[in-house]
């Protein structure tokens, strides 16, 4: 069972860190924080620390709870939302590694396992990725399977306009499906 989790290793495992590394505290302390349900408003770390990597935390402690059978009070879903294209980008590089390293790594098997129990819909692919941002289409993975872990990168922009009802490029009977998952 997760619940014995090793969150060094298994945060190594997902961020591809070297064997000799380890978390910063900083993110030691906010896996801490989510295992105990309490979340932050904001997250202020300076450039370059691994802000990224709350991904990581997030999904090892949505699998922890999954695990002893309380991830109904943990978000299933992480919007990671940054004002730049490029960071979209890179931040979803970030992620299909991770889901990559969820399927090919052995110390992250057990973690996968648990995370596609909390599927509606059978998937090898524990893991929902998806990029809201402009001159990309959506792949609509996110709203599949609404149950599934999900992690919806996108721009101000894009998420907002879903939020506020008015998704760019969205039809009227899709904007209240868009804003209802993305709230929640």
């Amino acid at each position: 069972m997760l619940h014995a989790i090793d969150f060094d290793a298994c945060f190594g495992a997902l961020t591809n860190l070297p064997e000799s590394a380890t978390p910063f505290p900083w993110q030691q302390k906010l896996f801490e924080e989510f295992v105990q349900k309490q979340f932050r408003t904001t997250c202020d770390i300076p450039t370059g620390l691994g802000k990224t990597s709350i991904i990581a935390v997030w999904l090892l402690a949505l699998a922890h709870h999954a695990s002893l059978g309380v991830a109904h009070g943990f978000p299933r879903r992480l919007v990671y939302v940054v004002n730049r294209r490029t960071v979209v980008d890179q931040s979803t590089n970030e992620v299909e590694s991770m889901r990559r390293a969820l399927s090919d790594d052995p110390r992250l098997r057990s973690v996968a396992e648990i995370l596609r129990t909390l599927c509606s819909v059978p998937t090898n692919d524990p893991l929902a990725i998806s990029t809201l941002r402009g001159q990309l289409a959506d792949n609509a993975e996110w709203r599949y399977d609404p149950a599934r872990p999900a992690v919806i990168v996108g721009t101000v922009d894009m998420i907002g306009s879903r939020l506020l009802f008015s998704g760019y490029g969205q039809g009227f009977k899709s904007r209240p499906l868009h804003a209802g998952f993305l709230s929640q």
